[in-house]
C-alpha cells in the first residue's frame, strides 16, 4: 500500500516557531520548518481559520503538512526533532561521561562525516520567544547557545539577550540567567552533554521552564513505527464514533481500506504508555 506522501504537524500553545537542522541523516545543507504563516493565508477562502497572531508581530499556523516523495526526508525531519527533544531532557543524567552522541550526519558526501551537526529551535512560551541552537558530533558539544527575548511594550522594549553560551567546556552567562550562579562552580565537565540539560538538573526556573516545554510540547510520533500508541488507536477504532471517523478519514486519503473492524485478542500483554 502507498502511504500518502504527507506529514501532518498539530501545533499546541505555547508555540514553536521554527525548527532547523543540518548535516543530519538526509539533510545535508540546512533545512527549515517554519510555522510562521505566509500572507497567502489570509487572503481570504477562510484559510485564516488555521492562522492566529502570537505576538512578537508573528502570525503562526496551527496546523502543517510536509509533503514529499517516498525517502524525501520527512520521517528524518521527526527523527531529528526527537533527537533534540531527548537530549535537551536526558544528555546529563542519562548519557555516561564516556558515551557517544548518537548523531547521524550525511552519509552522501566524504566532506560532511567529519563537520558537526547543527540544531536549532524557536519558539514562544509564557510571554517570552527562546532561541536555542547547538553543534555537535559524536563525541562531544561544540558550542550551545540560549537567547530569550521579551515581547515588547513601552515598558520592555523586547530586545533578544543571551542568557549563556558554551563553547567547548567554557559557559559564560549572562545577567538574565541568575540561575548560573547557583550552580556548583566548577561543576560542568561533561563535553557529550547540553549545559541547558545540566542546568535542569538544579531546577532553575529558566532552564526548567525550557525543559518542561520541550517534553511537554514537542511530541514526535511516526505512525509507520512507532508501536507505544497502539493501545490508545485500538481503544479508538472499537468506538464506532471513532472508527466511523477514522474509516472516513483513511477513505479521504485514498488508503484504499473500504472498512475498519476492532477485534480484541486474549492473552496479549498491554503496551507500555507512551514517555511524556
Amino acid at each position: 500500500m502507498d502511504l500518502p506522501h504527507c506529514w501532518f504537524l498539530a501545533m499546541m500553545a505555547p508555540m514553536l516557531v521554527q525548527f532547523s537542522i543540518k548535516n543530519y541523516r538526509s539533510f545535508c545543507e540546512p533545512g527549515v520548518l517554519s510555522l510562521v504563516a505566509v500572507p497567502e493565508l489570509d487572503g481570504g477562502s477562510k484559510l485564516d481559520e488555521n492562522t492566529f497572531e502570537a505576538g512578537f508581530g508573528l502570525r503562526l499556523v496551527k496546523s502543517a503538512a510536509i509533503y514529499g516523495a517516498n525517502a524525501s526526508g520527512k520521517s528524518n525531519l521527526l527523527k531529528a526533532l526527537a533527537f533534540m527533544r531527548s537530549l535537551i531532557r536526558k544528555s546529563f543524567a542519562e548519557i555516561l561521561p564516556t558515551g557517544k552522541l548518537r548523531t547521524s550526519p550525511f552519509r552522501l558526501r566524504t566532506d560532511s562525516l567529519d563537520q558537526p551537526t547543527e540544531f536549532a529551535m524557536i519558539w514562544i512560551d509564557g510571554g517570552m520567544m527562546f532561541r536555542y541552537q547547538f553543534v555537535l558530533d559524536k563525541n562531544s558539544i561544540h558550542e550551545e547557545r540560549l537567547y530569550r527575548k521579551p515581547s515588547a511594550s513601552p515598558e520592555r522594549p523586547g530586545e533578544e539577550e543571551e542568557l549563556f553560551h558554551r563553547v567547548g567546556l567554557d559557559v559564560s552567562m549572562g545577567s538574565g540567567f541568575a540561575e548560573g550562579s547557583a550552580l556548583p562552580k566548577g561543576g560542568f565537565k561533561r563535553e557529550n552533554a547540553l549545559f541547558l540539560s545540566y542546568a535542569a538538573q538544579f531546577a532553575g526556573p529558566i532552564s526548567k521552564q525550557i525543559t518542561d516545554w520541550i517534553g511537554n510540547m514537542i511530541k514526535p510520533i511516526s505512525g509507520l513505527d512507532d508501536k507505544l500508541l497502539g493501545s490508545f488507536t485500538a481503544s479508538r477504532l472499537a468506538d464506532k464514533q471513532w472508527s466511523d471517523e477514522i474509516l472516513q478519514l483513511s477513505q479521504q486519503a485514498d488508503l484504499g481500506i473500504a472498512a475498519i473492524r476492532a477485534e480484541r485478542l486474549s492473552g496479549r500483554a498491554e503496551e507500555p504508555s507512551r514517555d511524556s
